[in-house]
């Protein structure tokens, strides 16, 4: 599982998060998908939940309008699907927050979580695709089928005015020779196949392996900039 030219480095500090040589509050992640279906909510609760067993806090955010987190609520608690009244709930370390929160980024960063990730779903007209621009780690997933593959043509074309030499391609299930074709047809480095996992809140030996890959990673701006920028002071 090699993750290319990727010269990112993690960096501890007193049990905390740092993003190069300095400790930040919150390491915000964002894993925006390609497409509808391509396994960005799988992906982002692989990452929470086992970000949660190296023993850091972590807070999932559906930030999507999906309405996804209310399935999931349900299935964990086993009753029928219906809307329940609170807008979190908690599995195996992690804090589940629904899209009926309506969290400003300020507040999540304020409440001190080590990890924040942030479900973007689609990024086709999401109205939540600039987190995804200022995170400090930003992850595409897309589907490597060729049917698919123009999807990741035209995401990326449409981030031409981006800097987007950070970002990290995951694709589930992917074989080598897909790997390499989707290198030809976008002008990207980081590509990343994702191995089979069924169960995104099981524990196993891949996942550790994925995580340590993608996250975290030294960020290419300052903490504190990146934090003005959420809060509308710069």
């Amino acid at each position: 599982m090699d993750m290319g030219k990727k010269k990112w480095k993690y960096l501890s500090h007193e049990g905390r998060p740092s993003i190069g040589s300095s400790p930040v509050s919150s390491v915000v992640i964002a894993v925006a998908g390609t497409a509808e279906g391509v396994g960005c909510s799988h992906t982002a609760i692989m990452l929470a939940q086992q970000l949660a067993r190296t023993r850091h806090t972590v807070a999932l955010y559906e930030a999507n309008g999906s309405r996804d987190f209310e399935r999931i609520e349900c299935v964990h608690r086993e009753v029928e699907y219906r809307s329940l009244d609170m807008s979190q709930f908690h599995i195996r370390g992690v804090d589940y927050i629904k899209c009926s929160a309506h969290l400003q980024m300020g507040e999540l960063v304020s409440r001190g979580y080590d990890y924040i990730i942030l479900d973007i779903g689609n990024f086709s007209g999401s109205a939540y695709f600039d987190y995804f621009r200022y995170a400090h780690i930003s992850i595409v997933v897309g589907s490597g089928s060729v049917w698919n593959q123009p999807d990741i043509i035209a995401f990326y074309d449409q981030q031409a005015d981006q800097d987007i030499s950070q970002w990290t391609l995951c694709i589930p299930l992917a074989t080598k020779q897909i790997v390499k074709n989707i290198q030809r047809l976008v002008p990207i480095e980081q590509i990343y196949a994702l191995p089979s996992i069924p169960d995104p809140f099981a524990e196993q030996e891949d996942i550790e392996e994925v995580v340590r890959a993608l996250v975290p990673i030294e960020h290419r701006n300052a903490p504190s900039n990146w934090l003005r920028r959420w809060i509308g002071k710069s």
